[in-house]
């Protein structure tokens, strides 16, 4: 853990530190109490010893050395300490008014086992079931709540995943049952200059007088519109509780409308088998271009491969053409498939550079019986990327490929085709439930697990003409175009839904997209 990334730690800008004070102050009383159990170099301790808010104490708890060596004492409290520990192991009688600051981002993989065990312990204590911790600051701000007053706020930076991922929805919830009031504030351009992570600034009330109870949330463009201003909150509706937070852009009854909708239609897995694709341990290795495969002698033991969605964009039919036009490109779309196969001579000069370049070593690859055997090799007739930047791609595959599990493999369940299923999941209704049920990353690249895939609503329609509609989505625009169309057969005639309600419905969709991709609407 020698980088700061490593280590988690991505020190909070000046100015939101100065905006979070600033707002607080404006609801809180004087003579407060604060706890920062990671406070870093001190960013909020300026901040708040700066800020006009009336400050009895201030305690601090860093683990770094170097970072509290940074923090400079501040000169208008009254009782400060700072103290270099383990926030995860750290103990007070103390309760407090406010708990403020940014916990660390660390991956469950990069904790040391006793941080790893303590953060479990912290799940278990606040009767959380799924108690393996994906990232350390669920169990900071678990803990963190421990040391509020009755009336005490917690003020955080948190990464955006609490409004989105699954592994979030348990704290979403105890927050939600723990805390009476909850204010997101969420930004369409990145807080941190220097990374790639999204950000919200979370305030949670135990309990408040002066503000109604709910959830609610704000968006602003950057940290600088926040200067001395206090937002205005939309009220998130009461069914999204344990439910993803990212919707609060959108008005309440059009969530409403939706969730509607959506409920009257049948889901992805009741048209289709979906799986994940081919995992192979390392596919610059084991997925070689043409030149590879021609200098090594290993077309007998190669398969016809797609391992990134942006080789495939445009289209909705992925057909042998498009392939070969790959090959030509020297793309690297040929999978080794070396399973029941006899060591050859052409083969084992590639097999000493995979052990030279330590392949063998890698998990995937050492737990198999012969180390480049890549096991689970099948294909169907269609796939779906599982992450996307302008919109989902839901593919038929012509060109009988076999896919990695960058993408999910689709098997037609009985009585239904993989051209009607395509044909009817490019409609506005389920690309907002995409939106809504998925979550985004920095860069503004959308991601589905195989859950939110299989739970998609679909308004199942049959396709006239898949050649015709093929042809049309790869000379389109843009993908509106294509949304127009299909949303005026699926959705006004086959569905019945009035174009009042398809007009909101397409509006609610580029609200979520835009905010994804942080473009303005």
């Amino acid at each position: 853990m020698k980088s700061s990334k490593l280590k988690g730690k991505f020190y909070t800008p000046q100015a939101l530190a100065e905006w979070i004070v600033f707002y607080i102050s404006h609801s809180m009383g004087g003579n407060l109490s604060i706890l920062e159990p990671s406070c870093g170099d001190g960013i909020f301790i300026n901040a708040i010893d700066k800020s006009a808010s009336s400050v009895n104490s201030l305690d601090a708890v860093e683990i770094e050395d170097e970072a509290i060596t940074k923090v400079q004492t501040p000169t208008t409290i009254p009782v400060f300490t700072i103290s270099q520990s383990d926030f995860l192991f750290w103990e007070t009688a103390k309760t407090y008014d406010l708990v403020i600051g940014n916990p660390p981002y660390i991956v469950r993989k990069l904790l040391e086992k006793v941080q790893a065990d303590q953060c479990k312990k912290i799940h278990t204590q606040h009767e959380l079931l799924d108690h393996e911790v994906a990232n350390i600051w669920t169990s900071f701000l678990l803990k963190s709540s421990d040391f509020l007053k009755e009336t005490g706020v917690m003020a955080f930076v948190l990464p955006t995943e609490i409004l989105q991922v699954k592994y979030a929805e348990e704290i979403r919830e105890f927050l939600s049952k723990t805390f009476q009031r909850l204010e997101i504030i969420t930004f369409n351009q990145l807080a941190f200059d220097d990374i790639e992570q999204d950000t919200v600034v979370l305030i949670a009330y135990k309990n408040i007088a002066n503000k109604d109870p709910g959830i609610y949330i704000t968006e602003h463009d950057s940290v600088a519109d926040l200067k001395d201003l206090v937002p205005d909150f939309v009220h998130l509706p009461v069914s999204s509780i344990s439910q993803k937070w990212t919707t609060g852009i959108l008005k309440e009854e059009d969530i409403v409308l939706v969730e509607r909708l959506s409920n009257q239609l049948s889901k992805s897995s009741d048209y289709c088998e979906s799986a994940a694709g081919i995992v192979t341990g390392a596919n610059s290795y084991f997925i070689v271009n043409q030149s590879t495969l021609k200098s090594h002698k290993l077309s007998y033991c190669s398969k016809k491969i797609i391992q990134k969605g942006h080789y495939v964009n445009g289209c909705v039919d992925f057909d042998i053409e498009k392939f070969n036009s790959l090959v030509a490109r020297d793309v690297p779309c040929y999978l080794l498939d070396t399973n029941n196969k006899s060591l050859s001579k052409s083969l084992l000069p590639y097999l000493e550079k995979g052990s030279g370049l330590e392949i063998p070593k890698r998990f995937k690859c050492k737990i198999r019986k012969r180390w480049h055997d890549v096991p689970n090799i099948k294909k169907d007739e269609g796939f779906f990327f599982k992450r996307s930047h302008d919109y989902p791609k839901c593919i038929k595959n012509s060109a009988d490929v076999y896919v990695t599990d960058s993408a999910y493999q689709i098997k037609m369940q009985n009585g239904y085709t993989i051209e009607n299923f395509i044909f009817s999941f490019y409609n506005s209704l389920t690309l907002l439930a995409a939106e809504m049920q998925g979550r985004y990353y920095g860069g503004g690249v959308l991601e589905l697990t195989p859950n939110e895939f299989k739970n998609l609503p679909i308004p199942y329609t049959d396709c006239e003409n898949f050649t015709e509609f093929a042809e049309s989505f790869e000379k389109k625009s843009n993908i509106d175009e294509i949304l127009k169309a299909n949303d005026q057969i699926i959705l006004h005639e086959t569905l019945g839904i009035s174009t009042e309600d398809i007009t909101r419905i397409q509006l609610a969709y580029r609200k979520m997209k835009y905010r994804r991709m942080r473009t303005k609407l």
